[in-house]
């Protein structure tokens, strides 16, 4: 927790001092918001087995097979060897970056305040890991949930790549098209459930 911390803020004060001297790199976070949009609008679910930052720390470094306790290394051999826990810490620092990376750019389309920002990642890193298993089961009911994250996070690029334009979209504007998505694919997986669980009675 305190690693994801560290990341973002120091993510979060380059962010700003970029939005502060280029303007172009607002484009740049809301191209790469969209592309993520995409990315997992076309998303089926299938999961690597063997992710990129496990493959390249097992190829750099001597990884034993089974874990030592809570141990990071140990002596083996006379050699000082890793253990698979410092692969586990490895891959949840990486995914953080990787969450970090989308959400970071969304929020800085709200607000340009850095306070603010690092304030609302502080609250979802201590709210959303808390819920985690909560949401987990959750996700096979809310089947419109993905959809509808994807079509935020492509509207949040396009009302990021505006700002400063004639056309910009009010924050007010934005938070109620967050809010309405939300809801609709809320109400609208918990009636397909329903339905479904109708078809089975019969």
């Amino acid at each position: 927790m305190i690693g994801a911390l560290v990341l973002r803020a120091i993510m979060i004060s380059v962010g700003a001092q970029l939005l502060a001297q280029f303007h172009w790199v607002m484009y740049l976070f809301a191209a790469f918001l969209i592309w993520t949009g995409i990315q997992l609008a076309r998303d089926h679910g299938d999961d690597e087995i063997n992710p990129l930052p496990e493959r390249l720390i097992r190829k750099l470094l001597p990884v034993t097979e089974s874990y030592q306790g809570n141990s990071l290394s140990i002596i083996e051999n006379g050699k000082r060897v890793f253990t698979p826990m410092l692969v586990v810490i490895g891959v949840i620092a990486f995914m953080d970056i990787l969450f970090a990376l989308d959400s970071i750019p969304a929020i800085f389309a709200v607000t340009r305040e850095p306070f603010l920002v690092l304030a609302a990642n502080v609250f979802a890193l201590l709210g959303l890991r808390s819920l985690y298993f909560v949401l987990e089961g959750m996700m096979n009911r809310f089947v419109y949930l993905k959809p509808a994250l994807s079509f935020i996070m492509i509207f949040i690029g396009i009302k990021m790549a505006l700002v400063g334009s004639p056309w910009e979209i009010p924050t007010w504007f934005s938070l109620c098209v967050i809010l309405f998505t939300m809801t609709a694919a809320s109400v609208a997986s918990l009636y397909k459930e329903k339905q479904q669980l109708k078809m089975v009675n019969k």
